[in-house]
């Protein structure tokens, strides 16, 4: 039996959000770097504050190999609109995020958190030439490289709120003053 050394984790963050990104990272990590990734805090994103979120995000890129996939809304509606499956276009976002990582590294074994049919990543990584073993898994935040990939998920996908709402507030000001300076059309 092989031992898997080098594993690539892979999460998403914004597929149930009405407003926002839809975020993808993948992460790799050897086994050895467990209790690092621990000392720095890495556990299921979704139980860690926003804040802290970004704090380790920053030191995750720092020191690992990671890949960030976005979807921003045009991009996900566009894709969405061909292709009319979320779980497919997930699995096409999993699948460039592990294959990036794949292409520059040398990867054991990419685990995902299980979020549809098992074949749908697996095609995905065959389109791509990438055969990687991979493993799919409920509650796939377990494994600290699935949970390091959450983390830099959902810090990404907190930055672009961050944008889309500056952007949005930015348009509603310059809509507002330009209603203050120029005369009604009636």
């Amino acid at each position: 039996m092989q031992v898997s050394n080098r594993i690539v984790g892979v999460d998403e963050s914004g597929k149930g959000d009405f407003f926002g990104s839809l975020v993808i990272a993948s992460f790799l990590a050897d086994v050895k770097d467990e209790s690092l990734l621990k000392t720095l805090g890495v556990r299921d994103g979704k139980l860690i504050s926003n804040k802290k979120i970004l704090e380790i995000d920053d030191a995750l890129r720092s020191d690992f190999p990671y890949k960030i996939v976005v979807f921003e809304p045009l991009k996900y509606n566009t894709m969405y609109k061909k292709i009319k499956n979320l779980n497919v276009l997930l699995a096409e976002g999993h699948a460039e995020a592990i294959d990036s990582i794949c292409q520059e590294n040398s990867v054991d074994l990419a685990i995902s958190d299980k979020f549809g049919k098992t074949e749908l990543i697996e095609t995905a990584l065959k389109k791509r030439s990438c055969s990687v073993v991979l493993k799919q898994m409920v509650r796939g935040e377990s494994v600290i490289q699935v949970a390091a990939a959450s983390i830099l998920a959902r810090a990404e996908f907190l930055r672009e709120m961050d944008r889309l709402s500056e952007m949005s507030s930015f348009c509603y000001r310059e809509e507002l003053l330009l209603k203050l300076i120029l005369p009604a059309e009636n």
